[in-house]
C-alpha cells in the first residue's frame, strides 16, 4: 500500500476540531438558546473598530475633498458669470425637433431657463442680470 493511500485513510478518521464545538446557527450549539443574544452581540462589537476607522477616513479625507470641490465649482460659476454669453447663431443641426414638446407652447424644454437657454428661431428670451 502506498504512503498516500495510508495517509488518506488516517486523515479520514482524525479531526483537528470536534464537530460538536461548531454547530448550529452562528457558531452556537444546536439547543443553546440562553447565549444566543450574546453570540449576536459579538459580531457587533467586532464591527465597532471598522466603523470608527471609516468615520475617521470620512472626516479627514472626504469632507475636505467635498469642501474643495464646492469652492472650485463656485469660483468657476463666478468666473463664467463675469463674461458675456456667446452670441446666438441658429445652426440647422442644433435642436432638431420633429414634433413639438407635449407641454407649454411645444418650443420650450421641460426645465427651460430663459436667461441661459436659447429657443430655436428666437434666441435668448431674457438678458442676464448684472450683479
Amino acid at each position: 500500500m502506498s504512503g498516500l493511500i495510508r495517509l488518506a485513510q488516517l486523515n479520514r478518521f482524525s479531526r483537528t476540531v470536534p464537530l460538536r464545538r461548531y454547530g448550529g446557527f452562528f457558531g452556537t450549539r444546536k439547543h443553546d438558546v440562553d447565549h444566543f443574544r450574546d453570540s449576536m452581540r459579538g459580531h457587533l462589537i467586532r464591527g465597532e473598530a471598522g466603523r470608527k476607522t471609516f468615520l475617521r477616513i470620512f472626516t479627514l479625507v472626504a469632507l475636505p475633498c467635498l469642501a474643495m470641490g464646492m469652492w472650485v465649482a463656485y469660483t468657476d460659476f463666478v468666473a463664467r458669470k463675469k463674461h458675456d454669453r456667446p452670441k446666438y447663431i441658429p445652426y440647422a443641426f442644433l435642436n432638431v425637433r420633429n414634433k413639438p414638446f407635449p407641454w407649454g407652447d411645444g418650443n420650450h424644454s421641460l426645465f427651460h431657463n430663459k436667461t441661459e437657454q436659447y429657443v430655436p428661431g428666437v434666441g435668448f428670451e431674457e438678458e442676464r442680470k448684472k450683479r
